[in-house]
């Protein structure tokens, strides 16, 4: 989603629109400011790629709120880091 910002809306308001509910697991990049952020996007650049949203919902809070003005209720969002670093379950640990 956030290699075409537009586009991605239009998406996620059809799902508001058109299920009474829902489960939405997205992979995205954050943090385009801090020190990683910026080396990932020049190394893109580079392969000529660009992330035309990820200037739009740069952090997981802005990712939470672009969901919610969607009107989503129930809106959680972690990190890579959080998931690795506590995981859902010991099969997952093991895993």
């Amino acid at each position: 989603m956030v290699f075409n910002q537009k586009d991605s809306q239009i998406i996620l308001k059809w799902i508001t629109d058109n299920t009474q509910s829902c489960l939405f697991l997205l992979y995205e990049q954050i943090l385009p400011d801090d020190a990683f952020g910026k080396v990932m996007i020049r190394n893109l650049k580079l392969r000529n790629i660009e992330l035309k949203g990820i200037h739009a919902y740069p952090t997981l809070d802005t990712q939470v709120q672009r969901f919610k003005q969607l009107n989503w209720h129930d809106v959680h969002a972690v990190d890579i880091n959080t998931l690795h670093d506590h995981p859902s379950s010991q099969e997952e640990i093991r895993r």
